[in-house]
């Protein structure tokens, strides 16, 4: 198995497994932050910096290729979007 999870500061992004993923783009198309992208007939995180962790991505891929480590969130810490600057 080839899952591993990309390095991105100290924030979560999705890993995907390129050993399961067809490359069918459902996951790239489905993601709200466009932080997914295509390379090699393979999904990728491209942008791991615009990932809002929604979970998407992961319940779309009908290959089980993508998952999600999950991360526990206190009421008044904002998300990553809440966090991104105008």
């Amino acid at each position: 198995m080839s899952l591993k999870q990309p390095e991105t500061r100290d924030l979560p992004v999705p890993a995907i497994d390129r050993a399961l993923c067809t490359g069918c783009g459902l996951c790239v198309h489905a993601c709200p932050s466009r932080a997914l992208g295509l390379a090699e007939g393979k999904a990728v995180v491209a942008h791991p910096e615009l990932c809002d962790y929604t979970g998407i991505c992961e319940r779309i891929c009908p290959a089980g290729a993508v998952r999600l480590y999950y991360v526990i969130l206190a009421p008044d810490q904002p998300t990553r979007a809440e966090r991104r600057e105008p």
